[in-house]
């Protein structure tokens, strides 16, 4: 009889990095598109930010002219009414979309870089220099943000550019925290470990392997940060502090105000749009947490 010599047990397949990506990412979109008030944000969101691109395009009426129509309810012509002044009060409000989703995301975007960065360090270094950064973001969290924007800005000017600035400013501990709580965990992890000893450096671990792994949560605070911004700059407007040339829906809220007994739609209808979108922004990090984080869900059902 032949005999029959045993095989090798064949080796378990490893998928490529690139199909694993790509099964996580399907993951992510599934797991996100359960989340229906997230869905049909992000689909208003979506409608804001094409109001702002197109607002130049779009078959709109002169946002700033004049006109004896003055006090206007809502019709066809004019279907958001019209202000004190004549001018069209829906052709404002989609022109004032432009300028939250500028605010939204030049100051999410700056303090959520400066948050990434700031807390990686501080989390993966430790020590005294993990300290310092830590006290120092705790400063900035004992300061109501509102307040200090309005301090700075009524000290030292209000254009459009320097609001979204100082706001980004002062709001990037909440990105830093959650940063580096992530880079604590993740520094420990095996193969942040290997990448030190294979000879990665310090900043080259830390921008390569630890802040891509450590930026979900981050993103979710960036769509919270967006809403905050909003209601920064509208408040600003509203207290007489923001940009006069831009158009603002604070502002518009403002000089609605005195008007609410005879248009009410002057302040309704910007302060419906700023509802709408900081709801929806909201909602959407709802959705991004549910993604990132599917155990949650399950935890909820449970």
């Amino acid at each position: 009889m032949t005999a029959i010599t045993p095989q090798p047990p064949t080796p378990p397949v490893v998928p490529p990095k690139a199909s694993r990506r790509g099964q996580s990412q399907r993951m992510f979109w599934r797991e996100f598109a359960r989340h229906t008030a997230a869905r049909w944000s992000l689909a208003i969101i979506a409608l804001f930010v094409f109001a702002a691109l197109a607002a130049d395009v779009l078959p709109l009426q002169d946002p700033t002219a004049i006109s004896s129509e003055a006090y206007t309810g809502p019709s066809g012509e004019h279907w958001f009414g019209t202000d004190h002044l004549g001018r069209d009060m829906f052709s404002r409000t989609v022109h004032g979309a432009r300028v939250a989703i500028i605010v939204a995301l030049g100051s999410a975007g700056l303090a959520t870089a400066i948050g990434i960065v700031v807390g990686a360090i501080a989390g993966y270094t430790g020590g005294r220099l993990d300290d310092l950064l830590s006290r120092t973001a705790d400063v900035f969290l004992l300061i109501p943000v509102f307040f200090l924007v309005v301090l700075i800005v009524a000290l030292f000017g209000q254009g459009l550019f320097f609001v979204v600035l100082i706001i980004g400013l002062t709001t990037w501990p909440q990105s830093a925290r959650l940063m580096r709580a992530e880079a604590m965990v993740l520094r420990e992890r095996v193969f942040v470990v290997a990448a030190r000893a294979s000879g990665g450096r310090g900043m080259q671990v830390l921008f390569r392997h630890v802040i891509p792994n450590g930026l979900s949560p981050v993103i979710t605070n960036a769509t919270i940060l967006m809403g905050q911004a909003i209601l920064v700059e509208a408040g600003l407007s509203f207290l007489g502090l923001g940009d006069p040339q831009v158009m603002s829906w604070g502002r518009m809220i403002f000089d609605g105000r005195g008007y609410l007994d005879l248009s009410p739609w002057m302040s309704f209808f910007p302060g419906l749009a700023m509802f709408l979108l900081v709801l929806s922004l909201n909602l959407v990090g709802d959705g991004l947490t549910q993604a990132f984080n599917p155990k949650l869900r399950r935890r909820g059902r449970a």
